[in-house]
């Protein structure tokens, strides 16, 4: 069979079957093999005939379909079915589109209105008055101003719900989303609550009938307790939480929920390590998570994560932390975990982030501190360093992405990242369904198959995925990073093949230290590579790691901690912070 013929196959193959996302990868970088790259064997980025695809418009056609398909595989979860989405919930949810038309609607919702399609006036009719004008704003602001609504809380007697501007990937189009805050209690969720915000049985009993809209009265005789024991509770619950009211919280309470369903148990949590889950609110009403890891008294670190592996550290990373008495304050980027999207487009985010991050080095108090990076975070640690120069001391580079402009890089790296790198860099429009049916292989057959895909057998890499004290935290990473659909991975890899050295260069320039801990196995970025980037640029040094490739991080975290110790505790001030 020829190389486009097994293509198709492959493409029609992988959006019916989400296991045939392995086979789709090998007939595309096949396919690419013998038309536009000439087996890679290159030498200079010219050599690529990238014009033979962009021409086959039969082709582009079967990856729109393909795209489409997983768009609309609702039972996949896919990141761009909001409408299938949307109809499938079972608490009341509802979409309205740019004309004010209810585009797609639950069935709890329909059966709440007798069989017909709700208006927005008959929604806000059933909700408290500020909240029914809030919701008639929310609307006027989507449909007549076509603004985008920030996340918020309307209430009614017996149910929360939440209202903000939702995205279909899959066609561009925004909607004003209205959707039920419906909370699956398990106990991996109270165990998470517990720990995070130190909640007695006491108030958790109140903290479920509080998400559920139940009001104190009632409580007080469901409990066989005063109103007034049950409003010093709810007092209690609000301060721990730093929720700062009840539409906050159900918002936190919700939020999490939605994200750990299905997911491994954070090991960290379940042995009463020392980590604390903060929601924060960002000025345009965005939720941001901020995981805090390592002594409450330590030294306060700012940790950027990178694309696919989050902030959760394992076991021997906290125990350094502990060691060198540092505090890692790790805010999970927008689209990641449970922070909100971001307001931009994703080729801005790199400039658009330094907003979040001093927003949060503000929150927690830090003047100036270190920060910490893994991977891709090195971009938005350098971008942060060249913009605010005046609140980083330095930083601490695992495993970073260099920028990826090349011939020779992509030719050396593993088969899935070096299909990614190259489509991002020469045919963007061909990488969504790539990334979207990596995400439906990960959600029909777990994260083990899909991180096999990434880490090919015989790498170390591929042996620390299997090591039975990282297999569980490294598959929640990737659950982290992909929840959200694609375009993490998109906005990520849109930075990796563009020219960001300016960043490092503005950093360097200002004298801020920068030190790169790279393994000398990693298969992405290798150790020559990292070597001719840092020897670009003066304060800039690189430390070689016998044995680690790219998750180094997770697997020899040692020398990457005490990296951020020395920095800590170098020039005036650094690292120093002031109360919030």
């Amino acid at each position: 069979m020829p190389d486009r013929d097994r293509l198709i196959a492959a493409i029609y193959d992988a959006a019916a079957d989400p296991n045939a996302y392995e086979r789709f990868v090998a007939a595309l970088s096949e396919y690419l093999e013998n038309t536009a790259v000439r087996a890679w064997k290159l030498r200079d980025l010219s050599e690529i005939d990238i014009g033979v695809i962009e021409a086959d418009r039969g082709l582009a056609l079967h990856f729109a379909n393909m795209n489409e398909r997983l768009a609309q595989a609702s039972d996949r979860g896919a990141p761009g079915s909001l409408r299938e989405r949307i109809a499938g919930r079972s608490g009341l949810a509802l979409l309205i589109d740019r004309q004010g038309h209810v585009a797609s609607l639950s069935p709890a919702a329909r059966a709440m209105f007798q069989g017909d399609v709700p208006t927005a006036e008959a929604l806000a009719d059933l909700l408290h008055a500020d909240d029914a004008r809030r919701l008639r704003n929310a609307v006027t602001d989507h449909v007549v101003h076509q603004r985008s609504v920030a996340p918020g809380i309307l209430r009614a007697e017996a149910f929360h719900l939440v209202q903000r501007t939702l995205r279909c990937e899959a066609t561009g189009l925004e909607y004003l989303g209205i959707e039920a805050l419906t909370v699956t209690w398990s106990p991996h969720l109270e165990t998470l609550l517990e720990t995070s915000f130190a909640l007695t049985p006491a108030e958790m009993r109140v903290l479920r009938r509080l998400v559920v809209g139940e009001n104190v009265k009632s409580m007080s005789r469901r409990f066989a307790r005063s109103e007034g024991t049950v409003r010093n509770q709810i007092k209690s619950i609000l301060a721990k939480t730093g929720a700062g009211g009840l539409a906050n919280l159900n918002r936190i309470v919700a939020l999490i929920a939605e994200n750990v369903a299905g997911a491994p148990a954070p090991s960290a949590l379940r042995t009463g390590a020392s980590v604390k889950l903060d929601i924060l609110t960002l000025p345009d009403g965005r939720a941001l998570e901020v995981r805090q890891q390592g002594p409450a008294d330590g030294h306060p670190v700012l940790f950027i994560h990178g694309m696919l592996f989050g902030s959760e550290l394992p076991g021997p990373a906290l125990d350094c932390l502990k060691r060198y008495g540092l505090r890692l304050i790790a805010p999970s980027r927008p689209n990641f975990g449970l922070s909100d999207p971001p307001p931009g487009p994703p080729e801005a985010e790199a400039d658009r982030l330094v907003e979040d991050l001093v927003f949060v080095l503000d929150h927690y108090g830090l003047d100036r501190t270190v920060c910490l990076t893994n991977i891709v975070g090195a971009i938005y640690g350098y971008a942060l360093a060249a913009a605010v120069p005046e609140r980083i001391s330095g930083l601490v580079h695992a495993a970073a992405s260099i920028p990826v402009l090349k011939a020779r890089q992509f030719v050396s790296m593993p088969p899935t990242q070096r299909l990614i790198c190259f489509l991002m860099r020469f045919a963007p429009a061909f990488l969504p369904p790539l990334l979207q049916s990596g995400i439906a292989q990960l959600r029909a057959s777990g994260a083990g198959p899909f991180l096999d895909t990434l880490y090919e057998e015989g790498t170390c890499d591929h042996a620390v995925t299997q090591r039975p004290d990282l297999s569980d935290l490294l598959k929640r990473s990737v659950h982290f990073a992909t929840d959200r659909g694609y375009l993490p991975a998109y906005t990520d890899t849109a930075h990796v093949v563009r020219d960001w050295s300016g960043y490092a260069a503005k950093t360097c320039a200002l004298g801020r230290p920068s030190i790169h801990v790279h393994g000398d196995l990693d298969p992405q970025y290798p150790l020559r590579d990292l070597a001719h980037f840092t020897g670009r640029f003066q304060n800039m040094q690189l430390r070689r790691v016998e044995g680690a490739g790219q998750l180094v991080l997770f697997d020899q975290p040692e020398p990457i901690i005490r990296a951020v110790a020395e920095l800590a505790g170098q020039g005036a001030g650094a690292g120093e912070n002031r109360a919030p």
